[in-house]
C-alpha cells in the first residue's frame, strides 16, 4: 500500500493575535485505507495524537475533509484514505473552527486542488475569528 505523509501549517493573523495550526496526515491508497474510524467521514481516519483529540476537534476536521473529499475522489480515485496523525496548535489563540480550514488547506496542498474560498475576519467585540465558507 502506497502512503504519502505531509504537514501543512495554517496561520491567520488579522488582529493582535492569531491562529497557528500544524496538521500532519498521510494519504493511503488501496482498500485497506477505506474504512473510516468511528464518527469519521468516509475516507478519513485518526491515529496517534489525533485519535486522542476531543470529539469537537475531530468533528471540525471531518467538516474540512467533507468540503474537499468529492474533489479528491474525482482527482485521485475513491480508494484514497487520509489518516490524520498529529495536530499542534498554540493553546492561547486556538479556535476549533480553524481545524476545518486547516484540513481543507492540507488537502488542497496534498492533492493539488484549487483553493476553496473561506472568508476569515476578526470580530473584535466577541474577540474571536469568524470563518465563512463560500458556496
Amino acid at each position: 500500500m502506497d502512503v504519502t505523509r505531509s504537514t501543512y501549517v495554517y496561520k491567520v493573523l488579522k488582529s493582535s493575535w492569531g491562529i497557528w495550526i500544524s496538521l500532519t496526515a498521510a494519504v493511503s491508497h488501496g482498500d485497506a485505507g477505506r474504512s473510516s474510524g468511528s464518527g469519521s467521514a468516509p475516507g478519513l481516519k485518526f491515529s496517534g495524537r489525533a485519535a486522542e483529540m476531543p470529539l469537537e476537534y475531530q468533528d471540525q476536521l471531518n467538516a474540512g475533509w467533507v468540503a474537499v473529499s468529492s474533489e479528491v475522489a474525482r482527482e485521485g480515485g475513491d480508494d484514497i484514505c487520509v489518516i490524520v496523525e498529529d495536530i499542534k496548535f498554540a493553546d492561547t489563540d486556538f479556535q476549533a473552527e480553524g481545524l476545518a480550514v486547516a484540513m481543507c488547506r492540507w488537502a488542497e496542498q496534498a492533492f493539488g486542488l484549487e483553493i476553496h474560498e473561506v472568508d476569515v475576519t476578526f470580530d473584535a467585540e466577541e474577540r474571536k475569528y469568524k470563518f465563512v465558507w463560500a458556496g
